[in-house]
């Protein structure tokens, strides 16, 4: 394990494309003393509304933070929460204006979460990107050009229109040329779509959906469906696990990254996480299973994190040295 963090802090800056759903995350935090007097639900009197980036942009977040350079890729409405997502990227160092589209024909993709204490409720305003002829071919024009220069590509697809098969089939496509590594954060409704990438990273309920199963959260079903998509996608696939940790399946068989004791705070965020760190250890040069170990540990921190909060090489060298040590 010394060798992998020795690895870890010689990590160069590497452009990562990403490429997908942007989503603004608005949080109305605010105590609540009595229910409502018109129904019974909580009478909340807010305290502060909080904004992050969210889908697509949560990812590059996490790259910027753990010292790479995301190249963020994606479709915004021309309106106050996309001017504020905007905002928020530009706090976090992530240039806003170069491949992102602030567009006429849509709304901005955003949920709120109202809390007291916990969630109450979640708002969720315009859903869908219309597919244009406008998106389409900001997409396709950004990604061509940012191509060459980039040294992982991700599709970060919510399935909220950004996205649509045939587009992913031809990023896939292009990339398989230029022998560029593509991760897919991927979701059920597009599985045909993700044939022959690199890499593809559900959830096991996710894991299901694709695969067309319906199955009981068990370790021995995670590697059936783990090969299964395997087998029909033509791609590895880690699997995430939540508290059971990564399986990863590729032609030599199978790989098992369990996960360590932690005190969970939240696990919002935290597949984005996983994602942007396979990635930069990939454009590093550290093998599968070497990215997957660090990836592991980088999903690790941010779920003992409240909130969706990106986590920095630091923190992930630091956890890495601690479970390390206590082995």
């Amino acid at each position: 394990m010394q060798d992998l963090t020795e690895k870890i802090q010689q990590f160069q800056p590497r452009k990562i494309s990403v490429i997908g759903d942007l989503i603004l995350d608005h949080y109305t935090l605010g105590t609540s003393e009595r229910l409502s007097p018109e129904a019974p639900v909580p009478d909340v009197s807010v305290m502060e509304d909080k904004y992050n980036p969210g889908g697509a942009s949560n990812t590059a977040v996490n790259i910027k933070t753990l010292g790479s350079i995301p190249y963020l890729i994606g479709i915004v409405g021309d309106d106050p929460e996309g001017r504020k997502l905007g905002l928020e990227l530009s706090k976090k160092g992530i240039d806003s204006h170069q491949g992102i589209l602030s567009s006429t024909n849509t709304g901005t993709v955003s949920i709120q979460r109202v809390a007291s204490g916990q969630q109450i409720t979640r708002l969720k305003r315009n859903q869908k990107i219309p597919e244009t002829r406008e998106h389409i071919e900001h997409i396709k024009r950004k990604f061509s050009q940012n191509l060459d220069s980039s040294d992982v590509i991700i599709i970060s697809d919510y399935a909220k229109g950004t996205l649509s098969p045939d587009l992913i089939r031809e990023i896939i496509s292009s990339s398989r040329e230029k022998k560029k590594t593509v991760i897919v954060d991927p979701r059920p409704q597009h599985t045909s779509a993700y044939e022959n990438t690199s890499i593809i990273t559900p959830n096991f309920q996710e894991a299901c959906q694709m695969a067309k199963e319906d199955l009981d959260f068990y370790f021995e079903n995670a590697e059936f469906l783990a090969r299964e998509l395997y087998e029909k996608l033509n791609a590895n696939i880690a699997l995430t696990l939540s508290g059971l940790g990564i399986l990863l399946y590729t032609q030599t068989g199978y790989q098992h990254f369990p996960t360590f004791k932690r005190q969970v705070a939240d696990v919002a965020g935290a597949g984005d996480t996983i994602v942007a760190a396979l990635s930069i250890g990939l454009a590093n040069k550290l093998s599968l299973h070497e990215s997957l170990l660090f990836a592991n540990h980088a999903g690790g921190v941010a779920v003992e994190k409240s909130g969706v909060q990106p986590v920095s090489l630091d923190e992930v060298i630091e956890d890495i040295n601690l479970h390390h040590n206590s082995e």
